[in-house]
């Protein structure tokens, strides 16, 4: 029920089957287990997606503690940092943010071989535009952002949009955050280069130097 609800906007009703979720990991598996740990990270995604952005650090920095006691080795734990990571960004705690981002990147590769395995689970099991396979490609995607591959996320990012779209709107976070993530860190392209017979704007009463054929800039040329 959780898994599914997930991908709804019912707040209140998401808080609740969250909160149950957290309770029954807790008398199962233990107060300080990764089962919790899971639990409070997932739940700590909503609090972020609803814009609760304070409630949403609470959570994972709970979640953090937990992983802390564990030894701070397995994916979830990966998962939690990044996604602390990038709520940090959210709330302009940079410094904050950037520490988190270098404790993740030590577990980063594996959850990379662990995404694919999932991406290539679902593509050979479900059709092109199944939900639950978008929703892959969007946390794959994320990882790839915290790889610094930006290339890759965009094309896993891109291809997770039009099932996104059909199935939350333009609007949504998730789609926005698809659509804009990665920005491109290649770099701008490199403006013509100039034939501008001056490379200096003319002063009060100076003719002002002929243009080259082609000349693009400066304004003034």
């Amino acid at each position: 029920m959780v898994a599914v609800l997930g991908y709804s906007d019912e707040w209140d009703r998401l808080d609740t089957l969250h909160a149950w979720r957290v309770a029954a990991e807790r008398a199962v598996e233990g107060p300080r287990s990764e089962a919790v740990a899971v639990a409070l990270t997932d739940w700590a995604e909503v609090r972020q997606r609803r814009g609760d952005l304070l409630a949403a650090d609470t959570l994972l920095v709970a979640t953090l503690g937990i992983h802390r006691e564990l030894g701070l080795q397995s994916m979830p734990a990966g998962r939690t940092l990044t996604i602390l990571a990038r709520l940090s960004v959210e709330r302009g705690l940079l410094p904050r943010a950037d520490s988190l981002f270098r404790s993740a990147g030590g577990r980063m590769g594996e959850a990379d071989a662990a995404f694919a395995r999932a991406l290539r689970g679902h593509e050979e099991r479900f059709p092109p535009d199944f939900l639950f396979t978008a929703q892959v490609r969007l946390d794959y995607g994320r990882l790839l952002v915290g790889l610094k591959r930006g290339r890759e996320a965009r094309s896993m990012l891109q291809e997770a949009v039009p099932v996104l779209v059909r199935r939350w709107g333009e609007q949504d976070s998730r789609v926005r955050e698809a659509r804009d993530s990665p920005p491109r860190t290649e770099g701008p392209a490199r403006a013509p280069r100039s034939r501008c017979r001056s490379g200096t704007a003319p002063g009060p009463g100076r003719v002002r130097p002929r243009p080259a054929s082609g000349c693009r800039r400066p304004p003034w040329c």
